[in-house]
């Protein structure tokens, strides 16, 4: 029912419609009831891929609430490129199963997806996590990989906020990679209030105004940045917020989940990797 909804134009114009008469009343009960009424017209669009992940992480919720070892999967086609996937809150490297078979389809380089220890704990000790494991898979398997490993990150919802501290804190910090690129998928680099249900000093980082966001660094010479965002998120609120920098990208009639799966958003990081540098250090 919920793919057949999705795909139905006339359904998806017809609730809208139901949306606006409620808004347009100016009424604050109205008001709240669209609101609602459109998260979860929003979370009905992704139910497919809660499945999907759910079905994937069925035992993440005692995973994360017993820590867990970080751990990873590493596929190796390319000893130039390495492109490494982080995930977000409360889910693990399951994730990014597509993009790692349409990366892997196109030549894109080597995929590394990480799963972090906790998705709880304070963004900087992930994002320490982040280098630590492809430093740990760079020495293990150092003669698969050139001696300066080019890196593309690409990280969803939390993850994106991990890549980019990452970044931020260990751009120069090893003689075995270089940073290239970062693509963050629905990222709330300006923060989303649903932050203050969350649990963990993660979900404190992502509330907005909070010093971990005042803090981070998006732009940087060397490191070419691209952020995308989602008009149908029903996590990320404002959906706006994880739109930042100079190479942005918006998507519509897309789930928060569905960043993880849609080929269109596939095909734009694909994009995205495979463009030339303009960071100066090329």
């Amino acid at each position: 029912m919920a793919i057949n909804l999705i795909k139905s134009e006339k359904n998806i114009l017809q609730f809208q419609s139901f949306q606006e008469q409620l808004e347009s009343s100016g009424r604050t009960i109205t008001k709240i009831i669209a609101a609602i009424a459109q998260f979860l017209f929003e979370l009905l669009k992704d139910s497919p891929y809660i499945l999907i992940c759910a079905s994937r992480t069925a035992s993440l919720t005692v995973r994360k609430i017993v820590r867990k070892e970080a751990d990873h999967h590493l596929n190796i086609t390319d000893k130039k490129v390495l492109n490494v996937f982080v995930h977000g809150y409360w889910h693990d490297k399951t994730g990014f199963i597509e993009y790692e078979k349409r990366f892997i389809k196109d030549d894109m380089g080597s995929v590394l997806r990480l799963s972090l220890s906790s998705t709880l704990q304070n963004i900087e000790n992930s994002a320490q996590e982040v280098f630590n494991q492809i430093q740990s898979v760079l020495k293990e398997e150092e003669n698969d990989f050139d001696k300066n490993v080019k890196v593309n990150i690409i990280g969803h919802s939390m993850g994106g906020l991990v890549s980019a501290k990452f970044a931020q804190n260990y751009k120069d910090s090893s003689e075995l990679f270089t940073i290239k690129k970062v693509v963050t998928l629905g990222s709330p680099f300006e923060g989303t209030w649903l932050a203050r249900l969350g649990i963990g000093e993660s979900a404190k980082q992502m509330r907005k105004e909070s010093q971990f966001l005042e803090e981070l660094i998006i732009e940087d010479t060397t490191i070419d940045f691209y952020a995308a965002a989602t008009r149908g998120d029903q996590v990320i609120k404002p959906w706006g917020s994880c739109l930042i920098g100079s190479n942005q990208r918006e998507f519509d009639n897309i789930g928060h989940l569905g960043l993880l799966f849609k080929e269109s958003v596939i095909d734009w990081v694909v994009e995205c990797v495979q463009k030339p540098a303009t960071s100066s250090e090329v």
